[in-house]
Order: structure tokens, then C-alpha cells, then sequence
């Protein structure tokens, strides 16, 4: 029996959070001896990274924060594939992958509760293919 392993990390870096927390929550997942072992990781969350507008953002060419993050993504082979702004035209919520058939659609028409226009809400659709044996 073939098992596919997710592994998901939820993330709320405060805004006024200076570049050691950032350096921290990264040295945090690679101490996870686990994190980075899963067949596939999700990291989804609040960065608070004002200059980012979208998945093609150049996190390398970006300020110290968001080079921090640049080199979580080059050292785990994963993506940034949130492409949804929010009012501000910045993607503050990311979602690093290492999977590439990741779909991200804004779903602010009828939500739940009422749209916080920084963080629109998001629905995460993926593909994994399974082998039967």
C-alpha cells in the first residue's frame, strides 16, 4: 500500500516583527527533523511581507525579510503559488509548496463569515497522483 504524506505548517508572523523572527521560524523547520522528510509540505500562512504582489514575486530581491524566506524556498526546492492580492494589490498570506499542480482561487463571493480585505479568503485545490498496485 502506497501512502502520501502532507505535511502542513500554519504560519502568523506579526507585522511588526523585525528579520530574527523570521531567521527563527526557518531554523524552526529545519530543527523539525520530520518537516522537510513528508512526500509533499504546505507552508500557508500570514507572512506579513507588504512588498510581495503574487506567486512570481523575486523574494530574492527582496527586503531582508523577505530574503529569509527566499532561501527557505531555494534550500526545500518549493514554490510560492498564492497569486491572489488583496486590496492593497499585496499577497501578505503565502502558500509554499514543493507541489506544482497547486490551484489557488479567490473565493470572496459568499464566504462564510464577512471578507477581512487583507487576507481574502482562499480555496486550495491539488493534484496527487496515486499508484494502484
Amino acid at each position: 500500500m502506497n501512502h502520501t504524506k502532507l505535511i502542513f505548517c500554519c504560519v502568523y508572523i506579526s507585522s511588526y516583527s523585525n528579520t530574527s523572527v523570521y531567521d527563527s521560524f526557518v531554523e524552526s523547520l529545519q530543527n523539525e527533523t520530520n518537516f522537510m522528510i513528508g512526500d509533499h509540505v504546505f507552508i500557508l500562512g500570514d507572512f506579513n511581507l507588504s512588498e510581495v504582489d503574487g506567486s512570481d514575486f523575486d523574494f530574492l530581491r527582496g527586503s531582508a525579510k523577505a530574503q529569509v524566506i527566499s532561501q527557505l524556498i531555494s534550500e526545500n526546492d518549493l514554490y510560492s503559488v498564492n497569486h491572489i492580492s488583496n486590496y492593497l494589490n499585496t499577497t501578505l498570506d503565502l502558500v509554499l509548496t514543493d507541489l506544482t499542480s497547486v490551484v489557488i482561487a479567490d473565493i470572496s463571493e459568499g464566504p462564510l463569515v464577512k471578507v477581512d480585505n487583507y487576507h481574502p479568503p482562499l480555496e486550495i485545490t491539488l493534484s496527487l497522483k496515486t499508484k494502484i498496485n
